[in-house]
């Protein structure tokens, strides 16, 4: 039997992405950030979601760019503590020993630890209670050679993706495969 109970955000697992934007002296800045997702496909576009008074929504409405650093179950904890104090308090990234490059594409950071990272620029925004979503246009993608599959693509397996229960509060690892996409329902098709 099923049971209401009440509206929540009880979508999940989320992703664990780092998104990376410049501050206004021009040093980076990154935070962690599980209210986001692919959005649309052509042109290629992520969702970002973003709470009032964090400093990479300031810096996002300024250049109008920001990357996605996706990373892996060895990057958890640096991963974690980019979520756990403002970037107007400290330098995360001096703190736990990670460096950036600057995007070819983007006026943002690319987090050079993160074996892949999307480079985005904002097409458009929308103010959900005290959230700014944004849609960010990927307009260019760096991948780490050693984690692309025999085709050029990135390799779940290899990134090992980290994603978040935001309801336990725990990280999870995407890397566990359990079917193969577009044929376990195959079965169903001619009935």
């Amino acid at each position: 039997m099923k049971k209401q109970i009440g509206p929540g955000t009880y979508v999940f697992p989320t992703p664990t992405y780092i998104i990376g934007t410049y501050n206004e002296d021009g040093t980076a800045d990154v935070m962690n950030l599980a209210w986001g997702g692919v959005c649309g496909f052509k042109p290629p576009c992520v969702q970002i979601s973003l709470n009032t008074g964090r400093r990479t929504r300031e810096n996002l409405l300024r250049t109008g760019c920001f990357t996605v650093n996706i990373g892996g179950v060895n990057l958890m904890a640096e991963s974690d503590y980019f979520g756990l104090i403002s970037g107007s308090k400290a330098n995360k990234l001096e703190t736990v020993g990670f460096t950036s490059t600057r995007s070819e594409n983007v006026d943002a950071p690319v987090i050079d630890q993160y074996p892949l990272t999307l480079e985005c620029r904002m097409v458009d925004s929308r103010e959900i209670g005290p959230h700014l979503m944004v849609i960010g246009e990927i307009v260019g993608v760096v991948c780490d050679e050693d984690v692309l599959d025999d085709k050029g693509k990135p390799d779940v397996k290899k990134i090992k993706p980290l994603g978040l229960d935001p309801i336990g509060h725990n990280y999870i690892a995407f890397d566990h495969i359990v079917g193969e996409a577009y044929k376990e329902g195959r079965k169903y098709l001619n009935k």
